[in-house]
Formats: structure tokens, sequence, C-alpha cells
């Protein structure tokens, strides 16, 4: 199979015909929700103030979720071990059926 990037075909596998190369990049764009959820990984440890990349790290606690939705409650998230001093990581597949502008944002204390 072929290897795209923004209409750009970065690679291409010799045993596989440009057309369907194309149709798996293109097939490749549409992404199908994960039927149970959102994977959310956690990792607890100090940050010191300072950004850290968890790349690499293994979470501590890994767990499906539906939404993304935590209020800010002075205490303990629902099912988080700890009250502060985490990241959190969170991976989905989703498929967007409508063309147009769309806003994905955080906030954090």
């Amino acid at each position: 199979p072929g290897v795209c990037d923004q209409g750009k075909y970065l690679m291409f596998k010799g045993t596989t015909s440009i057309d369907d190369c194309k149709q798996l990049c293109s097939d490749g764009r549409t992404y199908s929700p994960v039927p149970s959820g959102l994977v959310e990984k956690i990792y607890y440890f100090r940050q010191n103030g300072q950004y850290h990349d968890v790349t690499g790290r293994t979470p501590d606690q890994t767990r499906i979720v539906d939404t993304i939705n935590y209020p800010s409650t002075g205490g303990h998230w629902s099912g988080f071990r700890d009250r502060d001093h985490y990241y959190v990581r969170w991976e989905a597949n989703f498929k967007i059926t409508q063309a147009g502008s769309y806003r994905f944002f955080t906030t954090s204390d």
C-alpha cells in the first residue's frame, strides 16, 4: 500500500497499482469511531513546573471512557488515583462525515 500526506504519495509498494494505492490513501483518511470509546492513559508523576514528554512511558492506568469532560472538583477526578501531579493522554479514531471546520481544545488549571 501507499503512504500519503496532504495529497502527496510519500511511498508506494511495488506490487500495488497506483489506483489501489490512491484508494488505500483515501480510505486511510476515513476514520471510524472506537466502538467502546476513547482510550484514556494516565501517567502519575511530579512535573516540577515543567512539561514532560510521556512518549515511551508506560501509563500507570489505562481505561476506556465515553467522553472527556472532567469538572474542576478541588479533589480527585472520578476513577483517578491521585488528585494532582498527573498527565492524561486520550487516543481515538473518529469519522468526520460532513466537511467543515472543527475545533478541538483543552483547558487546564
